[in-house]
C-alpha cells in the first residue's frame, strides 16, 4: 500500500523568555541596577535618564529595601543578591535579542526547530488539515508544548543561573507574518484494521474514512452453460412424467437444484476497498461524539472478485461461476490517533 500523506499548516513564531522574580520590576529599575553596578554616581544616573537626583534616589532606596544595593557611606553598590538578579536580568535580555525562531504546527499544537526545508509547495489535490490550535492558547505562559521545546533546546543559554532562577523561567511566543503558506508533511505507512478501536484518551484524534464496498453475487454451475434456457421445461416435464426424461436430463434437473440452494445459502462480499482485504462482516459505524474532528479520506483500490467459486456437496465438488449482480458502496469513520501519522524529515529529503 502506498502511504497516505497529509500536510499540517505550520506558523514560524519567534520565542521569548520571562521570569517571574523580576516580572514585577520595571525598565527603569533594571537600568538603575545596571548603573550602580557599573559604578555610576546619583549624578551620572540623572543626568542620563534627565530624571532629577530626587526620582533616581527613591528608586535607589527601594533597590536598597529589597536588598539589591547597599550603601557603603560614599557610593551606592550592588549587592550579591542584586549582582545575581543582574544576571539574570542580562541572561534574559541576551536570549530575547537573539529571537529564536520555531514552527508552530497549528494542528497538533507541538513547536519544532526551525528549518529552512519546510515545505512551501505541495500537491494540488494534498489533503491539509483544518487549523484547531487557538493562537491564544499558545501564548499562554503555561503552554507545555513551547515549555518542555525550550527546556530541551535552551537550557545551555541560563546553566549559569542559580537553581530557584532558572526555575522561575517560562517561554512564551509570538507569531511572525510571513508571505507563503508552510506546511508540515505527515505520512500514515499503515491503515490500521477497521477492528482496531483506539483508546480516547490519545491527544490528538483525527477521523479516516474509507470505503466499504458490499458486493452481491450469483452462482451458475458451468455445467449448465448451454442447457440453462430449457431447464425450467425439464423441470416441467420431469412433474408431468419423469419417465420421458433421458438420465443427463435428470442430472441437469439435480445441478439446477443444486444452484438454487447456493444462491440461497450466498452472502453477499464485504471489501475494505482501502485495503483490499475482505471482511468476515458487515462493517457497523463507530460512536463519534459530537466532537468534530478532521476527516481524512483514504483512496479506494479496485476490486477485482474472483471469477469462480467451489463448492463442497456431500458428494462430489463443484465449480460456480460467481456472477457480478451489484456493488452497493458506503463510507464508515475510524478515529485513529494522529501520532500513527510519522513527520516526514525535509532535512533529508532530496
Amino acid at each position: 500500500m502506498s502511504h497516505i500523506s497529509v500536510f499540517c499548516p505550520m506558523n514560524t513564531v519567534t520565542i521569548y523568555v520571562a521570569s517571574e522574580r523580576i516580572d514585577d520590576l520595571g525598565q527603569f529599575t533594571k537600568f538603575i541596577l545596571w548603573a550602580i553596578s557599573n559604578r555610576y554616581s546619583v549624578e551620572e544616573i540623572s543626568n542620563t535618564v534627565a530624571l532629577g537626583n530626587t526620582v533616581v534616589e527613591e528608586e535607589i532606596a527601594y533597590l536598597q529595601r529589597i536588598g539589591f544595593v547597599n550603601n557603603s557611606g560614599s557610593k551606592y553598590l550592588i549587592s550579591e543578591t542584586g549582582q545575581k538578579y543582574l544576571d539574570l536580568i542580562s541572561s534574559i535580555e541576551n536570549f530575547n535579542n537573539m529571537q529564536a525562531k520555531a514552527y508552530l504546527n497549528c494542528v497538533t499544537g507541538n513547536i519544532s526547530s526551525f528549518n529552512s526545508k519546510i515545505k512551501t509547495q505541495i500537491p494540488e489535490n494534498a489533503t491539509i488539515l483544518p487549523q484547531l490550535i487557538n493562537k491564544f492558547i499558545v501564548q499562554n505562559r503555561d503552554y507545555q508544548p513551547l515549555q518542555k521545546f525550550a527546556i530541551a533546546n535552551f537550557s545551555k543559554f541560563f546553566s549559569h543561573l542559580r537553581p530557584e532562577f532558572i526555575n522561575s523561567l517560562y517561554f512564551y511566543l509570538k507569531h511572525e507574518k510571513t508571505e507563503k503558506k508552510i506546511y508540515q508533511e505527515y505520512v500514515l505507512t499503515e491503515i490500521p484494521p477497521l477492528t482496531k478501536h483506539f483508546n480516547s484518551s490519545d491527544k490528538m484524534i483525527v477521523n479516516i474514512s474509507r470505503e466499504i464496498k458490499t458486493i452481491y453475487f450469483s452462482y451458475e454451475d458451468i455445467r449448465l452453460e448451454r442447457y440453462r434456457m430449457v431447464i425450467s421445461i425439464l423441470e416441467k416435464l420431469k412433474v408431468f412424467d419423469q419417465s420421458l426424461l433421458s438420465d443427463t436430463a435428470l442430472k441437469l434437473i439435480e445441478y439446477a437444484k443444486k444452484e438454487k440452494l447456493v444462491n440461497s445459502k450466498s452472502s453477499p462480499l464485504y471489501v475494505d476497498a482501502a485495503t483490499g482485504t475482505c471482511l468476515l462482516e458487515v462493517p457497523v459505524q463507530e460512536e463519534l461524539g459530537q466532537r468534530k474532528m478532521p476527516e481524512i479520506k483514504l483512496p479506494s483500490k479496485s476490486i477485482t472478485p474472483e471469477e469462480y467459486v467451489e463448492y463442497m456437496f456431500s458428494t462430489e465438488s463443484v465449480k460456480y461461476k460467481q456472477k457480478q449482480e451489484k456493488i452497493e458502496s458506503k463510507r464508515i469513520v475510524q478515529k485513529i490517533p494522529f501520532s500513527l501519522f510519522k513527520e516526514v524529515d525535509t532535512e533529508n529529503e532530496s
